[in-house]
């Protein structure tokens, strides 16, 4: 297909649509919304496949903090933290890279039709805000945050923070042009970039995606494309990100080390990959160094004989390939037919890069501390700075994902991929416009026969008839939710017996020189020396402890969310199979329709997808802060005046001793012990968050789904009244549909 064509073919079938609207008819209204929306994807990346013919596009894609970024730095910006970090959704931008023979960055920012759907959500957010200052003027700050969090999507608080940081300066940008930057190096790059999208950048909220020009060899006919988090809360952005997709050839998909290949990875691959034509993945388990620590963690707690780097690894891996392989089966279709290859299988990690690349004296913080781990628990293979650089590069790996998947898998194949990708896009996409337009006119069918066959009188049986039904029903609801809250409480039971808290860890240390300490002389007197002494490194604790706690947290997000899908999914089928064997019970059975009532069901449990997250942010928050507290309180030297030099010396190593032992101690038992209790109440509170809503429904359950079926069934007798030109509206309705239908053949 030809630009041309595609442009022709979206031209006449916007028209068809327009006309559709103006039957005015709203039971299609949604049908034709879908509709436009897959036609536009369709015209925009069909428009771009075929624009960009020779440039192949690979896709940086996973969840928020997985490590994209890092990543994009070790290939192409030598480790430099060139592209900033994502550290809210807020600024986890949409990032292109490709060949320019000048260095340029260009800058995208929101239209305000986008920002206009930001200050909607903000509003709203700025709504519950001030409902639950009304109902709580006394509240802290703290217990603020958690009841307007509790009440608000992740949509409204990214739109909130996006409003509240936007500047003066910012908003001028808001629907203007892109702006075109030059720059001479990287460092011009990277300051570049932090003002424009880094976390406290000027023009950060109001920008949409940047596309960075490199004069760099290697991206010729190639472009890569760094995406915000999978679940990106920015609609319009997300939307940009979906358009990309679809012209997107292959991807790397990073998944954390410590947390791989969980359900939203599978979900993404499912409903974004696959159904794409996206022909090569390649999977990476990110931020390696991380599970090696912990794993070199493990074997020193159990006092076992310490294993070698590669030995770690290899076992990693292993687990790894076996956790792909148990997810297997959870892919669609799509992966297991051919329509992709085999899922490559590899690791990295970005620091590790850093580490291996830049001087000693150039490391920040968390890279001493990572370094200063590896070779505690590794130390053959970091007994010298040679060693140590070889084997931050084999974690790096990164020399290896360049020759065997950038060009090996992806350039190296560049045409058969680009073929390949042409003809399954316009297949799939023409596919699913065909399917909405099928679903369209399944329903007004459905609908015509509805209209056709029935009477008012026997609609007027049929509301009757259910509200019989779900009056009837309404004590065996109660004991499926009595079940539906045993299920979420026993599987929560047994899964937090696996969810565990990495808290043991040795005090990263640093030695403090040259203190004056005043002391008994040798014979008379005193005198004043200078001693050193060696106590805990502040800076690398609080970041171990966030680190292990930050997992923590997460671990029990992804459990939660995955017991509790299941436990709604089981809930709702056993409500659907009973309304349908009672239903089967009375004469009216005939009428049963499986769609009709499943929808009924679903539109009455929506309130429950309102729990569907646990509320643990100001824990992880407030368990920091207590860490924090800890950490920074102050070493206080022992007095030694009525000692000699060397017992002053003594004193003073034992006295510094102590405090790590003590400042460790408190991590465990203020930090480590309470945010576990913490976490489970929490979800034991969630548990009783969602029982209260069923409670609330359980006494109005029958009348609940009836108010939902009357709304459908009136509507349908308003239609009888006229049923002729009912009929005659829907049958011209469907031959236009048709016509539509027609041009996608």
């Amino acid at each position: 297909m030809t630009k041309e064509q595609l442009t022709h073919l979206f031209e006449r079938a916007n028209e068809q649509v327009e006309l559709l609207r103006t039957h005015k008819y709203e039971f299609i209204d949604s049908h034709l919304d879908n509709i436009e929306r897959e036609m536009h994807e369709f015209v925009d990346a069909g428009t771009k496949l075929i624009e960009e013919g020779d440039t192949l596009q690979i896709g940086i894609v996973g969840q928020v903090k997985a490590g994209k970024s890092s990543f994009l730095n070790a290939l192409f910006f030598d480790g430099e933290n060139i592209l900033p970090r994502a550290s809210t959704p807020m600024t986890a931008g949409l990032t292109i890279l490709e060949y320019g023979e000048q260095n340029a960055l260009e800058v995208d920012y929101f239209t305000q039709k986008d920002w206009s759907f930001f200050e909607r959500d903000s509003d709203a957010y700025k709504r519950v805000e001030e409902e639950c200052k009304k109902e709580e003027p006394n509240a802290s700050a703290t217990v603020l945050k958690r009841m307007i969090e509790e009440r608000t999507t992740e949509q409204n608080r990214v739109a909130y923070e996006m409003i509240s940081k936007c500047s003066l300066a910012a908003s001028e940008k808001i629907d203007s042009a892109s702006d075109t930057l030059t720059f001479q190096n990287y460092r011009d790059l990277q300051n570049s970039l932090e003002k424009y999208v880094g976390a406290a950048g000027e023009f950060t909220s109001v920008v949409k995606s940047i596309r960075v020009k490199l004069k760099d060899e290697r991206l010729k006919g190639l472009r890569i494309v760094d995406t915000p988090g999978v679940n990106d809360p920015v609609l319009s952005r997300e939307n940009r990100t979906r358009t990309f997709l679809h012209s997107c050839h292959g991807v790397f998909l990073l998944s954390s080390s410590s947390d791989f290949f969980g359900s939203a990875d599978v979900q993404f691959l499912n409903n974004r990959v696959g159904t794409e034509g996206i022909a090569k993945v390649v999977l990476l388990a990110s931020k390696f160094d991380s599970v090696l620590q912990d794993l070199g963690s493990q074997y020193e707690m159990q006092e076992s004989t310490r294993i070698s780097l590669a030995e770690a690894a290899t076992e990693q891996n292993a687990l790894f390939v076996k956790r792909l392989n148990d997810m297997k089966g959870q892919l669609k279709d799509g992966f297991k037919k051919g329509q992709l290859v085999d899922i490559e299988l590899n690791y990295t990690s970005g620091i590790s890069y850093s580490l291996a690349h830049k001087d000693e004296s150039e490391w920040d913080d968390m890279e001493k501390n990572v370094a200063a781990q590896m070779k505690r628990f590794y130390p053959n293979d970091f007994a010298t700075p040679e060693q140590a650089k070889q084997s931050f590069n084999e974690l790096a790996n990164i020399a290896d994902i360049e020759e065997d998947y950038l060009h090996g898998v992806f350039l190296n194949n560049k045409e058969s991929i680009m073929r390949e990708k042409m003809s399954v896009f316009f297949d799939a996409h023409q596919q699913r416009i065909k399917d909405a337009l099928c679903s369209a006119e399944s329903d007004l069918n459905l609908r015509r026969k509805d209209i056709n066959k029935k009477s008012l009188a026997e609609i007027e049986q049929q509301l009757e008839t259910q509200k019989k039904l779900f009056t009837a029903l309404e004590e065996k609801f109660e004991n499926i939710i009595t079940d539906f809250n045993s299920s979420l409480q026993n599987t929560l039971k047994d899964i937090g017996l696996t969810i565990q808290l990495n808290e043991h860890f040795n005090p990263p240390m640093e030695t403090i020189d040259d203190v004056n300490i005043e002391h008994k002389g040798i014979l008379w007197g005193h005198n004043n020396t200078l001693m050193s002494y060696s106590t805990i490194n502040r800076d690398e604790t609080k970041m171990l402890v966030d680190q292990r706690i930050e997992e923590y947290i997460e671990k029990w997000h992804n459990a939660w969310k995955k017991i509790f899908k299941e436990a709604k999914e089981s809930f709702s089928n056993e409500m659907f199979d009973l309304i349908r064997k009672k239903a089967e019970e009375t004469a009216d059975s005939r009428a049963f329709d499986d769609d009709f009532y499943r929808s009924m069901l679903d539109k009455t449990l929506a309130q429950l997808n309102f729990y569907s997250r646990l509320d643990l942010e100001n824990i992880l928050d407030a368990h920091k802060n207590i860490a924090y507290e800890i950490v920074n309180d102050d070493f206080k030297r022992p007095d030694c005046y009525d000692q000699k030099e060397a017992a002053a010396r003594q004193t003073l190593y034992d006295a510094a001793q102590a405090y790590t032992r003590e400042v460790m101690n408190n991590i465990h038992q203020a930090v480590f012990v309470p945010i576990k209790r913490a976490v489970k109440t929490e979800v034991y509170k969630s548990i009783d968050k969602v029982t209260q809503s069923l409670d609330s429904l359980k006494d109005k359950f029958g009348e609940t789904l009836t108010q939902n079926a009357e709304y459908y069934l009136n509507e349908l007798a308003e239609q009888l009244q006229n049923q002729q030109a009912s009929l005659e509206k829907i049958d011209a309705v469907i031959a236009d549909f048709q016509k539509l239908n027609v041009l996608f053949k």
